[in-house]
């Protein structure tokens, strides 16, 4: 049988993906592992398809939008989240009957919300932004997800130290545009990649940590995040 052109991307990029750890410089402590940097290039085509090729290939299995600063109309960033099989399957009925209420928009969210269901999200930058800008970002969200219910306040102060110290690589270029970062979560486990535009992955961090896992599902689909409105009704489009 002759394998799709995605199926065969998948499975690439996979395999480049699994073997990263022996190609940069692996710097381990207690539950979790970073690399400075790896060095390593792939397409962000590859890159996508291989990091969680079982996420986001079913009906109602993608969610997209983009950001903008509202006051100037520019766009910022483009978002996706990519689901797992059992999640769409759960979120498919509706979207096909058309319940797009705020009870069927909530609902969706607390599956998204599951920490038992595998997610992607990845974040494109449209624009280069300094390193200031990228932290005001990372702050921003996790007081959303505070806000939203999902972590403490305490948390929120924490994580937001934890992951600017964990983005040092970034600190000095900044994202670029066309950079992508992104999120894989499976259960207690978060690994977050940083792709230059080049294709360089500059970040590669993995760590057990649910309440980080809690806090960026929430800064995304939470009720007080500035993402969640836009993802939720681009099921619907």
């Amino acid at each position: 049988m002759v394998k799709s052109r995605t199926a065969v991307l998948a499975t690439l990029a996979a395999a480049q993906l699994l073997v990263l750890p022996a190609i940069g410089v692996a710097q381990t402590s207690g539950s979790e592992t970073s690399m400075t940097p790896a060095l390593t290039k792939m397409s962000s085509e590859v890159f996508l398809a291989g990091l969680a090729p079982t996420l986001g290939n079913e009906p109602a299995s993608r969610l997209e939008m983009k950001f903008e600063v509202t006051f100037m109309k520019i766009d910022v960033a483009q978002l996706e989240a990519r689901v797992a099989p059992t999640v769409s399957a759960l979120i498919e009925p509706l979207v096909r009957n058309g319940q797009r209420d705020d009870a069927a928009k909530a609902q969706i969210a607390g599956w998204l919300m599951d920490p038992s269901a595998p997610i992607l999200l990845t974040m494109e930058y449209l624009r280069d932004a300094d390193y200031g800008r990228f932290q005001k970002g990372l702050r921003i969200s996790m007081e959303q997800a505070a806000a939203s219910g999902a972590i403490t306040e305490d948390e929120a102060e924490k994580l937001t130290a934890q992951l600017t110290e964990e983005s040092a690589p970034l600190e000095e270029s900044g994202v670029a545009k066309g950079g992508i970062l992104a999120h894989y979560i499976s259960d207690d486990t978060v690994r977050t990649i940083y792709l230059e535009p080049d294709g360089t992955i500059l970040l590669d961090r993995s760590r057990d940590d649910a309440i980080l896992g809690r806090a960026l599902r929430a800064s995304w689909f939470g009720e007080k995040s500035r993402f969640r409105d836009k993802l939720l009704r681009s099921l619907f489009e």
